[in-house]
């Protein structure tokens, strides 16, 4: 299982501005459609090919070799097609330049990566960039923040640059510019670098961190060896990946202990990056931790008007990578039952909930209806732990213990909000596993589905015989909400959502003619008291309510009870029958 470390170089480039360099490849600028340097030598003999009146030669080295007696060379490669300097430039622009249709179409010009990067170097989070590309696209982004960085292309540029300790903006461009017919782009060409640039590559590499991104590391063999060489490891590594690393990046990362990310590609790496750094900002606290960084950026995306993708790529890949988590051998249900076994795994589940119920809170509070779909995500994708059959049933029921979990955290928030509306279209979703016989999540997400309550009264549960709503309360402590727009404290509040549940079970009851039972999901509320010694108080405030605002009652508007006080009337008398059938059992 792969660990996502992108959370843990954010944190550290935030906390350490000006500390990290980039080492970017062609795969930076592939999306804005520039080829990669071998690309345009290829293509080049191509057209000297042509020239000469022969085929697309499938290996261009030998081909030039065989055909000039002498290896090939870019520049004497560009001397064959034009002789004059101007049209070397002219010739290597439609390479690199955006023809007037291109520009129309998005093309040659910078991508969300090149972007995200130069306002990350107009806040001083990153100083300096080393890059392999010809292309001009990060410093024309740079440009548009009205930014002239500094850039060296040659090794004669290096006399007279600012001193690492004071440089910013400045790119690295070790294999030149396309404007400079000096421009290294073959085997022998990029085998030995300039003593100049060597001594810069060594400083940068010594006293920077390194993100490395968009590189294979395969041709380029003197910056190979330039970060083979450097002494000091003062600062990390993170080397980004997409797909397996070749065998020479693979050398790179264990010789020099850097941190892989899987990447999906680089406009998506840095634009999260950016993002990221950015809510780090905006977070006063000394240490943030992935939590905070996840709820920040759930809330500017919930804030976005046009943030609906954006947050549902943060609760997809967050959901994603943690029912990946989830789904590790350890937490198989094959296997011998003990309590041991059971208590551990609850200790577990609670660890891994955390952050999903963090989110799931912030959902609650302030997700619009419109993007209802990120949290019906969230919640389904956990609820999926539980698919199958096989195995120790105890430890089946309790797979679901994260999304019972998240649902609390989610509906105590929407409850809080008076959001009954996304509430409701959450416990109207369909619970998608095999076997589900068309039931709905509000169905589901109970305590008495997370194993017998005998079970958790095993773990040191004891007492009444509610152990499970016990200890999902003892856990929404970190997710309930304090202040809220129905002037419940944390504990009433919390049998206020138990309860809608419990009556939301009851009215799809009566709505199944057929069911021939009355049993509904019962918490906490059943023993609590108020100061009068009315039973259930949360029962008793809920039907105030009810009774007094009818049809225009929150729940119901929202479409509880299918929108009618005659159905939450019915609901609650299969609510009542079913308490005062088990009576003094319940306590």
């Amino acid at each position: 299982m792969t660990e996502d470390h992108s959370h843990a170089a954010a944190i550290s480039i935030q906390s350490n501005p000006g500390v990290f360099a980039l080492l970017l490849g062609s795969g930076i600028s592939r999306s804005a459609g520039i080829p990669t340097g071998w690309e345009v030598t290829k293509d080049l003999v191509g057209r000297l090919a042509l020239l000469e009146s022969e085929e697309m030669p499938d290996d261009p080295e030998t081909w030039y070799l065989e055909k000039y007696g002498e290896n090939l060379e870019y520049s004497a490669l560009l001397e064959r097609l034009t002789p004059a300097t101007g049209e070397r430039q002219g010739l290597l622009k439609s390479f690199f330049e955006p023809s007037p249709t291109e520009r129309t179409d998005g093309i040659k010009l910078p991508t969300a990566a090149h972007r995200s990067i130069a306002s990350l170097m107009a806040q001083g989070i990153i100083r300096v960039v080393i890059t392999t590309n010809f292309d001009r696209l990060l410093e024309q982004a740079l440009q548009d923040l009205s930014i002239n960085p500094t850039v060296i292309s040659t090794a004669d540029s290096t006399a007279g640059a600012i001193p690492l300790t004071h440089a910013k903006n400045l790119i690295v461009k070790v294999n030149g510019d396309y404007q400079d017919t000096r421009i290294l782009n073959t085997e022998s060409e990029l085998g030995v670098y300039d003593d100049r640039i060597n001594t810069l590559l060594d400083r940068i590499f010594d006293e920077f961190g390194l993100i490395v991104c968009g590189w294979s590391g395969d041709w380029d063999i003197a910056l190979r060896q330039a970060i083979e060489r450097a002494p000091n490891r003062r600062y990390s590594i993170y080397w980004c990946h997409r797909g397996a690393l070749t065998d020479s990046a693979q050398r790179l990362v264990d010789q020099r202990g850097a941190t892989k990310i899987p990447i999906e590609g680089s406009d998506e790496f840095f634009s999260k990056l950016h993002e990221q750094i950015e809510t780090l900002g905006e977070i006063s606290t000394p240490a943030p931790s992935t939590v905070d960084v996840v709820v920040a950026s759930a809330k500017r995306h919930i804030s976005d008007p046009n943030g609906a993708i954006s947050l549902s790529d943060l609760v997809t890949n967050l959901t994603d990578a943690k029912v990946l988590e989830l789904s590790a051998d350890e937490y198989a249900s094959s296997g011998t039952f003990t309590t041991e076994i059971f208590a551990q795994r609850v200790e577990s589940f609670e660890k891994h909930s955390e952050l999903p119920s963090h989110l799931a809170a912030t959902l609650g509070q302030w997700l619009q209806f419109d993007r209802v779909e990120s949290i019906q995500y969230l919640i389904q994708r956990l609820t999926s732990l539980r698919s199958g059959t096989s195995g120790s049933q105890s430890l089946l029921q309790l797979s679901l213990y994260p999304a019972v979990l998240t649902f609390y955290s989610f509906g105590l928030n929407a409850v809080s909000r008076q959001n009954y509306a996304l509430l409701r279209t959450l416990m109207a979703t369909p619970y998608n596993v095999p076997d589900a016989d068309g039931d709905q999540l509000g169905l589901i997400l109970n305590p008495w589905q997370i194993g017998d309550y005998r079970q958790w009264k095993n773990i040191g549960l004891g007492g009444r015989n509610t152990p499970q709503s016990d200890r999902i309360r003892r856990q929404m402590d970190s997710y309930i909400p304090t202040v809220n727009s129905v002037g419940l404290e944390p504990d009433d509040l919390f049998d206020r959502f138990e309860y809608l549940m419990c009556l939301n079970h009851g009215y799809e009851l009566y709505r199944d003619q057929t069911s021939g039972t009355s049993w509904v999901p019962f918490g906490r509320f059943t023993w609590r008291r108020d100061t009068n010694g009315d039973r259930m108080s949360a029962v008793t405030k809920f039907s105030l309510e009810a009774n007094s605002m009818r049809d225009q009652w929150g729940p119901i508007k929202a479409g509880f009870f299918g929108g009618t006080f005659e159905g939450y009337e019915r609901a609650k008398e299969i609510s009542d029958e079913f308490f005062a059938r088990l009576g003094p059992t319940l306590r």
